[in-house]
C-alpha cells in the first residue's frame, strides 16, 4: 500500500477556460492593474472538477479503468494494482512490481511531494 501527495495540485489541472482576473498583492508596487489569471487556484468552485479530470486523463493513459460503482475508484484490467483519491492525494495497493511502475508514472504526470520507494509497502 502507497500514497503519493501531489504539490500545488488545482494548478497542475488542465483546461482552465475561465476568464477570472484577480487584484496583485499589496506588495506589489504596481497595483493598478488586474492580474489574469492562467490555472485554476484554490476558491475557485472549477478547480475541484479541473483537476478530478486532469487526474483521471492520467490514470486513463496509464491503463488505470474506473469502476463502474464509484468514479474516483481506479483499477488495472489484471487487477494487480487499485489507486482511489482525495483531492491530492493518490492511494494506491497492489503487487510491488505495479506499485512501483505506478507511482514512477505519476511522478513524470506531476509535482509530488518526496516518494520513498524503499517504504512504498507495508
Amino acid at each position: 500500500m502507497g500514497s503519493l501527495d501531489v504539490k500545488a495540485v488545482y494548478i497542475q489541472a488542465d483546461g482552465f477556460r475561465i476568464s477570472m482576473f484577480v487584484r496583485p498583492p499589496k506588495e506589489k508596487s504596481d497595483t493598478s492593474h488586474l492580474w489574469r489569471l492562467e490555472k485554476p487556484a484554490y476558491g475557485i468552485v472549477e478547480s475541484g472538477r479541473l483537476w478530478f479530470l486532469t487526474a483521471c486523463r492520467a490514470l486513463k493513459a496509464h491503463k488505470l479503468r474506473p469502476c463502474p460503482y464509484d468514479q474516483t475508484l481506479f483499477k488495472l484490467d489484471d487487477q494487480s494494482l487499485f489507486e482511489t483519491k482525495e483531492v491530492d492525494n493518490f492511494i494506491f495497493i497492489g503487487t510491488n512490481k505495479s506499485m512501483y511502475e505506478y507511482s514512477s508514472y505519476m511522478a513524470r504526470c506531476f509535482k509530488l511531494y518526496v516518494l520513498d520507494y524503499e517504504n512504498l509497502c507495508f
